[in-house]
């Protein structure tokens, strides 16, 4: 699955867990951030084929924390 130019992060996970695989992040500014929320850790399942970059994705992604906060909720009105 390719994420491409974001202007945050390509994928963040805050306190939570998540799976990755055969995963392009071309041109984020920051690929893969993962950061503790209310104590709690972030975990990641990565299962291979993961790809960061720009351009283009090429090389072997990495979480990096950044202190990065989660965009505020959407409103469902």
């Amino acid at each position: 699955m390719p994420l491409d130019d974001s202007t945050r992060a390509g994928l963040g996970s805050f306190g939570a867990h998540f799976t990755l695989s055969n995963t392009a992040i071309g041109c984020a500014a920051i690929p893969l951030v993962g950061e503790v929320l209310f104590d709690v850790p972030f975990t990641i399942d990565d299962r291979g084929g993961n790809l960061c970059g720009c351009p283009g994705a090429a090389v072997l992604c990495k979480v990096v924390s950044a202190g990065l906060v989660p965009p505020d909720a959407l409103d469902d009105t």
